[in-house]
């Protein structure tokens, strides 16, 4: 059994990555200055991915990848002890049965925004060969266009603008942060060749006076989050990506446990430092309107320490500010995805797989992807001219089953190795977490279920110049 911390200690403990992260805001002595944009790492420049496994990811390994030495405890002190628990006990294994990955669409996308990093612009690339193809006839007329996706502020909801066609190499406008296109056959609009959805991180330059000096480097900072993930399910049914996370520069917050029931106190805490009980006692009743933005959650402070922020969750009938909450009234950080991710549960087709309670697919992407897909093109696109902050959670494939992961191994990986292969760890650090393990099911029947339920895993990545301070 866990022995109990004071609270001042359970608090410190939570509170770990907040002390981390608020130190990345300070001066940094550094010997490595920041890239130029035009020596970052070639990467493709367009938002949105089709549903494939990557070509290097590493060839298929034995799942059960297992300490060498097996600890007796996660953490063992004087006063807190966390037994270690093995992930693959025979109880376990009889339970779970991996799953295998599944895409949503086979189709090449007829239009694609790409980002002319010469311009700082995206623009609209219509497929036009594709075009005839879906026609069936080289000579066949078509239009397409796009409805601009803006915030309500009211609910912390979304709007679609009226219907704006375009041709081909349509510059699209700064303030346009999302859209749903569609082409259709001319002269018939319900007759659809392909309907598709893009989030756009649009450029913006960094600030007068901000200084890329080695001796004021500032790190960036990803949390990259996955609901009820243990870290004892993590080395079950994602053992690739376990071992990715056991690298060099990575460290395991081996004594994190989770403080609350759900996501919201658990996030909390992370994100400013307080329970709901503390926050509604010294901040403000977050069950009221306005509450949750007079919040001192962290990314404020790295808004007025110049860096730009994002905030982006999956399954928006969940996100963690709006279950049974108002949410925000003025948008929380520079890019803001639940809008988008709203307009796009509504606007497009969606499909659940047959072990799916929530939403696999939306449109012709794994709901996640749209999450995972603005992370990456956010860190594109800033993180080499100016210090960045982000959080990008998904509880679509994770939250109501333990044995989903394992689904999703190679495409979770693929994300990570893409951030590799972009140099993000070069300039941020980088932290892979979640808010509690299953809380339901048939893993909780097991004599570590308990374990298993409050003990999340988190990973922490420190850049080796920032390590070297």
């Amino acid at each position: 059994m866990i022995t109990l911390m004071r609270p001042i200690h359970k608090w410190l403990c939570f509170c770990l990555i907040a002390i981390i992260v608020i130190l990345g805001i300070k001066t940094q002595n550094a010997n490595t200055k920041y890239k130029k944009l035009s020596e970052k790492p070639k990467a493709l420049e367009v938002t949105g991915s089709d549903d494939s496994n990557s070509d290097f990811l590493p060839a298929e390994e034995d799942r059960k990848v297992q300490d060498e030495v097996r600890p007796a405890y996660f953490v063992e002190s004087v006063k807190c002890k966390i037994p270690y628990v093995d992930p693959f006990t025979s109880d376990a294994m009889a339970i779970f049965q991996p799953e295998h990955f599944e895409t949503c669409s086979n189709e090449t996308a007829l239009v694609t925004p790409i980002f002319d990093i010469s311009r700082q612009r995206y623009m609209l690339f219509i497929n036009e060969s594709l075009a005839s193809i879906i026609l069936n006839s080289h000579r066949g007329e078509y239009n397409c266009y796009y409805q601009e996706i803006t915030r309500i502020r009211e609910h912390d909801s979304y709007d679609k603008v009226e219907r704006k066609y375009f041709t081909q190499n349509y510059e699209v406008p700064l303030h346009v942060q999302g859209l749903i296109l569609a082409c259709h056959r001319l002269g018939n609009e319900s007759d659809i060749l392909q309907s598709d959805a893009y989030n756009l991180i649009q450029y913006r330059p960094p600030p007068e006076g901000l200084s890329l000096e080695p001796s004021k480097r500032k790190p960036s900072v990803l949390m990259f989050g996955i609901d009820s993930l243990s870290r004892i399910n993590l080395r079950r049914t994602m053992p690739k990506v376990y071992k990715f996370l056991t690298r060099d520069g990575w460290f395991e917050q081996q004594g994190y446990n989770k403080i609350g029931d759900n996501t919201f106190p658990n996030l909390l805490a992370i994100l400013t430092g307080y329970n709901p009980e503390s926050a509604i006692e010294r901040v403000c009743n977050w069950h009221e309107d306005g509450c949750l933005d007079r919040t001192p959650f962290i990314w404020h402070y790295f808004r007025n320490a110049s860096y730009l922020t994002a905030y982006a969750e999956d399954e928006t009938g969940m996100n963690t500010f709006n279950y049974l909450k108002p949410g925000f009234l003025e948008q929380p950080t520079d890019f803001y995805l639940r809008p988008f991710q709203k307009a796009v549960e509504s606007g497009l087709n969606t499909w659940k797989c047959s072990d799916c309670s929530m939403r696999y697919c939306i449109g012709r992407r794994i709901t996640s992807s749209y999450v995972y897909d603005m992370a990456r093109n956010f860190a594109n696109r800033f993180v080499y001219e100016r210090p960045i902050w982000g959080l990008f959670w998904s509880n679509s494939f994770s939250h109501d089953s333990f044995q989903m992961p394992s689904k999703m191994e190679d495409y979770v990986l693929k994300y990570l190795l893409d951030f590799e292969a972009d140099g993000v760890y070069d300039q941020s650090i980088m932290v892979f977490l979640s808010d509690h393990g299953s809380r339901y099911g048939r893993i909780m029947s097991m004599p570590s279920g308990c374990l298993e339920e409050r003990l999340p895993s988190m990973f922490i990545y420190l850049p080796p110049w920032f390590r070297a301070q």
